[in-house]
């Protein structure tokens, strides 16, 4: 692996589609996305599948309790620990939707650009925020790679970014 691959530490990718944008986010876990999104939103889970929680051996939506905001659902993840979060999807009511998958990768489609912005800023390094936004915005469609030293890679599908991994 070459010393630039191991400074990468996320694939973006940013898209619009109408009145909507889509949000992806490489390496980042389901509690990372919740975080990014604002702590009072109502939210309402939609498909959860885990392997680790309570006794369950695969516990769905139906086995965890009712949540109304987003910081209920961010607290009863910290509380419960690794809950083995395969399948995860939650609408955000009036801004759209997110998903997880294997707890490291988020997915956001949203109706609010604005909305969509501010997630980009909170998932993405402080001192690099500004420029990776840009980046994105410059490459809708592309999936993008940037490092610590602000070095971009641009890939046109997952699978090309899988292949040099």
């Amino acid at each position: 692996m070459s010393k630039q691959n191991r400074r990468i530490k996320r694939l973006y990718l940013y898209e619009e589609d109408g009145n909507s944008i889509k949000l992806y986010f490489g390496e980042t876990s389901t509690l990372e996305g919740l975080n990014a999104l604002e702590k009072k939103s109502k939210i309402k889970v939609v498909i959860v599948g885990a392997t680790l929680y309570k006794n369950y051996g695969w516990a769905s939506e139906k086995e965890l309790p009712n949540f109304n905001q987003v910081e209920e659902l961010i607290e009863f993840l910290r509380n419960e620990g690794d809950i083995g979060l395969i399948d995860f999807e939650l609408e955000i009511v009036g801004k759209g939707k997110m998903t997880s998958y294997d707890d490291r990768e988020c997915k956001f489609i949203l109706n609010d650009k604005k909305y969509g912005i501010g997630i980009l800023k909170r998932l993405t390094p402080e001192n690099q925020s500004n420029f990776i936004i840009g980046t994105l915005l410059k490459n809708k469609g592309i999936y993008v790679t940037v490092d610590s030293e602000n070095n971009v890679q641009k890939f046109s599908s997952f699978d090309e970014f899988i292949k040099l991994k």
